[in-house]
């Protein structure tokens, strides 16, 4: 593949990542994420369970689940015995609160008059309430446990109600290393940056029957949250750089131990040779000095969070390959650098150079051509373009047969044994739902 077509290729990508960084500013904030569950937070109680990676020789072992959460049982105060029941002040069953009663309370004699009665009046009812006392202080300190860790279990029952309903723009993920600091933007001026460093994505499972919540590895990789130092004034980006390829090569983990901390320590000094420094406690406030502790947390993400990532490990990928799809010579305006090449073409003796797989063949025949559904000789001519060039836009206004040709499309590909992705906006897809089923 000539220079010109992969400069090209890294110049599209360059814009797009740009452009991306324009559009879609980078979360400085931990608490702009839409949910935020901090680890520490998480009471110590027989129902919640957090697994992390350890260390086997020179590499981590990670296991495939990383917490593991499951509705504690509460459970009901002691009942009072009947002599002091209708003593006893409000929240009297309340875990977090003292149990009182009345110190003398009116009532009717035989007589009818109005008398006033003291509480320790009656040594039996005094009796009761101290032994009913002991009985329930023996009950708080456990259930207090309990309900802590009930509602550290609805945090999660929240979050996986989010990502049910929103699951395609959100994406959970845990984190570590919190950088703290107050510094220069080349676009928005001073900001002030309180956001966990090395992410990774997870995945969080309910399974209804214990009831209990999983949290999982995925096969994603640690990423380092590179568009945070994108455009501050202070930090390089080649050394920045350096630090991905270490984390690509080594594969800290979130959750990890002394090798993550190790890496956290060279990032701060990374980020700030002179004056990053690394806590053993949070700071209690951002400033000039650039600080990092270790502080691991789950929190949901938009996607397009993740679209800055994905762009630079694009862009990364340029530099060793040598092979495009042909759609990007297309898109790049390179498709005769491309065509010299020779990708595709046939070698001596009817075989090809391997690579046929990167380029379809210039021509089909209309044997090769096999439709479920009906076509038009316009239909007929997008598939021929489809071969020949690896990509086509197909406009109209509704009623004019889009989706009837998409059908068509997708089963002249499967006809060759080929997967198909089918990608399309919400209400659109369930429109047009039963017609692509049927060409299934």
């Amino acid at each position: 593949m000539s220079a010109t077509v992969k400069n090209r290729v890294r110049q599209l990508y360059s814009f797009l990542k740009e452009a991306n960084q324009l559009r879609f500013r980078p979360v400085r904030s931990l608490s702009e994420h839409p949910r935020v569950v901090r680890l520490a937070d998480m009471p110590q109680h027989e129902s919640m369970h957090l697994y992390r990676p350890v260390q086997v020789q020179d590499a981590q072992e990670v296991p495939d689940t990383l917490m593991r959460i499951t509705r504690p049982t509460t459970t009901q105060c002691p009942t009072p015995p009947e002599a002091i029941a209708s003593w006893l002040l409000p929240d009297w069953d309340d875990p977090a609160k003292t149990a009182e009663y009345a110190e003398s309370r009116n009532e009717i004699d035989e007589t009818g008059e109005t008398t006033t009665v003291r509480f320790d009046s009656d040594e039996r009812r005094s009796s009761d309430f101290v032994t009913w006392d002991d009985q329930r202080t023996a009950w708080v300190a456990p259930e207090q446990r309990a309900r802590q860790a009930l509602r550290f279990f609805e945090l999660f029952y929240d979050i996986y109600s989010t990502v049910e309903k929103d699951g395609e723009e959100l994406e959970l993920m845990v984190g570590d290393g919190h950088l703290s600091w107050l510094t220069g933007s080349a676009i928005d001026g001073q900001v002030v940056i309180a956001h966990p460093v090395l992410l990774k994505r997870v995945e969080l499972r309910f399974d209804a029957k214990i009831p209990e919540f999983t949290v999982h590895e995925t096969d994603r990789d640690t990423e380092l949250y590179s568009g945070l130092f994108v455009d501050l004034q202070q930090v390089s980006p080649a050394a920045i750089k350096n630090r991905k390829n270490e984390l690509e090569s080594a594969g800290y983990h979130p959750l990890g131990w002394q090798d993550t901390e190790a890496f956290l320590k060279a990032l701060i000094q990374t980020i700030s040779p002179l004056s990053g420094e690394f806590l053993d406690a949070p700071a209690r406030s951002a400033s000039s000095t650039p600080t990092m502790w270790r502080e691991p947390v789950l929190f949901l993400r938009k996607r397009v969070a993740g679209i800055a990532t994905a762009v630079d490990a694009i862009v990364d990928d340029i530099e060793t390959r040598e092979l495009f799809p042909p759609a990007l010579a297309q898109i790049t305006g390179t498709m005769e650098e491309w065509l010299g090449s020779g990708i595709g073409a046939e070698e001596p003796g009817g075989g090809t150079n391997g690579t046929e797989k990167q380029i379809p063949s210039r021509s089909i025949s209309d044997d090769d051509i096999l439709l479920a559904k009906e076509a038009n000789a316009e239909q007929v001519q997008i598939i021929r373009r489809l071969h020949t060039s690896g990509s086509v836009i197909v406009q109209g206004p509704p009623g004019t047969g889009k989706t009837h040709t998409i059908g068509n499309i997708i089963g002249h590909l499967l006809s060759q044994g080929k997967s198909i992705l089918v990608a399309a906006d919400g209400v659109e897809l369930a429109c047009d739902e039963n017609e692509v089923q049927a060409v299934l």
